[in-house]
């Protein structure tokens, strides 16, 4: 029965096996194919993607290899719910988007990162402290985000949160303990 339902199958060349590791690498790129389409396509994450346009398994690879703090950092970045004027004042009405360095819009990850007038000297010294050596955007983001004028104003940000209406009893973060400022840039030995 299976002789009469055969198909003859003419190769032009020799058919070679493949590897367990090609199969791997091939699985790998489909799937991270898959990933990028999917993740241009999807109508949320507006501030990720301008972060990071397109993700790829580096991405992941540098994630994995981060110390708490700079994934911290760069996630409050990335995502902008972080201690940035715009996502604080959903919470405290009295608090002000406006952005306290230029105060021209909505102090948000997006406009310090790309607009802010008042930090360009910031993002020329990145620019240059780069040499002109290839740098992955994670750096990038983390460097300028771990700048000492920026860890100024997100923690000027937290320290406008401790204050209460007088109505309210003291908390503990109000008397000064258990106060969780931006994160201080921190390296990792590796």
């Amino acid at each position: 029965m299976v002789k009469e339902n055969a198909v003859a199958v003419h190769l032009s060349s020799p058919a070679l096996a493949r590897t367990g590791r090609e199969i791997k690498k091939e699985i790998k790129r489909i799937a991270e194919c898959q990933w990028q389409q999917w993740w241009q396509t999807i109508p949320q994450c507006g501030i990720t993607k301008s972060f990071f346009a397109v993700p790829t398994t580096q991405h992941r690879k540098f994630i994995k290899w981060m110390s708490t703090k700079e994934l911290t950092t760069l996630i409050q970045a990335g995502t902008g719910h972080g201690l940035f004027a715009s996502h604080l004042s959903r919470w405290r009405e009295s608090l002000s988007s406006t952005c306290k360095l230029c105060g021209e819009t909505e102090e948000t990850s997006l406009h310090l990162w790309g607009e802010c007038r008042a930090l360009e000297l910031e993002k020329m010294q990145l620019s240059r402290g780069s040499g002109g050596r290839s740098t992955t955007p994670h750096r990038l983001i983390l460097g300028f985000f771990e700048h000492e004028k920026i860890r100024g104003l997100m923690n000027t940000n937290s320290e406008w949160l401790e204050v209460s209406d007088p109505d309210d009893p003291p908390t503990q973060s109000e008397s000064g303990e258990g106060r969780i400022p931006f994160p201080s840039p921190k390296r990792k030995c590796r």
